[in-house]
């Protein structure tokens, strides 16, 4: 049996000849077929040589150029889902950023408190049984059934009466003069 520091040797001396003979021609595979990056080609190829070095018995592999470029295209591609799924996220954050903005926008702000005016007085000058199914529905987050059986009336019917309150505060709205963002328009 060979001694340790020959072994190790003999597998110094393997990596390295593997690493000058494919180092650069994997790089250009991979940028050929997938693109300059993100992720770089040149840190899948890093990443494969790696994993080759981290195995235990390196001359159990029997076609190490294969293996190589095996392991490097699947770090591309796993680099490049993480890369688009960080840009996704990262793409939602500045969305939710400016839904966010804009609801914080002034002339937003006093566009809903003048909606919430017309709708207050529209849900004040609904009837008893309107108003009420309505608050129930919406306010107290009560359904049609648990209503129905309150009230003494069918599931259907409750759900008339609170069609006609919506359709009578979607109305309102409708009627209401426009507001100042709006003729700026």
């Amino acid at each position: 049996m060979a001694p340790p520091d020959a072994v190790l040797s003999d597998r110094d001396n393997l990596l390295e000849r593997l690493f000058e003979n494919n180092r650069q021609e994997l790089c250009h595979y991979l940028r050929a077929r997938y693109g300059s990056g993100p992720p770089d080609p040149e840190d899948a190829v890093q990443a494969a040589f790696l994993k080759l070095s981290q195995l235990d018995d390196l001359h159990r592999v029997r076609n190490p150029r294969a293996f190589l470029y095996r392991v490097a295209r699947n770090a591309l591609i796993d680099g490049r889902r993480r890369h688009q799924t960080r840009q996704s996220h990262l793409e939602a954050e500045w969305e939710e950023g400016d839904r966010d903005s804009a609801v914080c926008d002034p002339a937003h702000v006093l566009q809903g408190e003048q909606e919430a005016v017309v709708l207050e007085s529209a849900i004040m000058n609904l009837d008893t049984r309107e108003r009420d199914f309505l608050l129930l529905f919406r306010l107290h987050g009560l359904s049609y059934t648990e209503i129905a059986r309150r009230s003494g009336m069918s599931r259907n019917g409750v759900k008339k009466v609170i069609a006609r309150a919506l359709a009578a505060c979607e109305q309102a709205l409708l009627e209401s003069p426009p507001s100042k963002r709006d003729s700026q328009r």
